[in-house]
């Protein structure tokens, strides 16, 4: 995915997650969403994200390039 085609004033790179199908990685992602609220936040292929729900803010894309198991 080419971030020049992504939606919003900017994008997101997480930060402190794993990816690792073992590590949650519900916090990191949500703070990224916060902090990039309006924007779009990018799950990178190569990785599987484990998440409970989260809330995303007004106006703000998550982007799912990788795999997520959520419970």
């Amino acid at each position: 995915m080419n971030p020049s085609e992504l939606n919003g004033p900017h994008v997101c790179v997480l930060g402190g997650t794993q990816g690792d199908n073992r590590t949650e990685d519900t916090a990191a992602v949500a703070k990224a969403l916060v902090a990039c609220a309006g924007g779009s936040v990018l799950l990178p292929a190569g990785h599987i994200f484990l998440l409970r729900p989260i809330e995303l803010p007004s106006h703000t894309t998550l982007l799912l390039d990788g795999d997520i198991q959520a419970w």
